[in-house]
């Protein structure tokens, strides 16, 4: 049996009180096809890098569970037959053993520490070394000035662009 994560989109078209309804949709579909759900995270609505199916807009999920190769790919052909669904996308994620887990942390404690340690030491040399250059004359830099930038509202912006993305060609 293999680990594997299981991305949905569905239409943003939805309403937020239909959402919930179209998941527990995607859950029996994904029980009925043998996938077993271990996780799962819905991630909101977004929107599409491109339109699909004349949607601009969409409601992202993930999945994590196990299943059977067999499993997954009768999954897959009943989740490119759903007109519920936008887009989905199965990937085999490797699971790590507990070993690997513990070596992982340590290799991360191990960085860590050689960081903390190579910090300390040059803040010692930089203040080490501060008595020694200011008996020497220097001179401070000029300040550069400071200019204010205009503000841009990003909601704006935004909706210019979709109706130039909108307007038909040629006018």
């Amino acid at each position: 049996m293999n680990h594997y994560e299981l991305l949905i989109i569905l239409p943003g078209k939805l309403s937020e009180t239909e959402v919930p309804g179209a998941e527990n949709t995607l859950r029996e579909l994904c029980r009925t096809s043998g996938f077993t759900i271990s996780r799962e995270e819905p991630l909101g609505k977004r929107k599409l890098s491109y339109t699909i199916r004349g949607e601009q807009y969409g409601y992202y999920h993930t999945l994590e569970g196990d299943a059977e190769p067999e499993t997954i790919k009768d999954l897959e052909k009943r989740l490119t037959n759903s007109p519920d669904i936008l887009r989905h996308a199965i990937y085999e994620k490797l699971v790590k053993s507990q070993e690997a887990q513990e070596r992982e942390t340590k290799l991360r404690e191990r960085v860590a520490h050689a960081r903390a340690t190579k910090a300390a030491t040059t803040a010692a040399r930089v203040s080490a070394e501060t008595p020694a250059t200011a008996t020497t004359a220097t001179v401070a830099a000029p300040q550069p000035t400071y200019t204010p930038m205009e503000t841009v509202d990003v909601v704006a912006l935004d909706k210019k662009l979709e109706e130039l993305l909108e307007k038909p060609e040629g006018v």
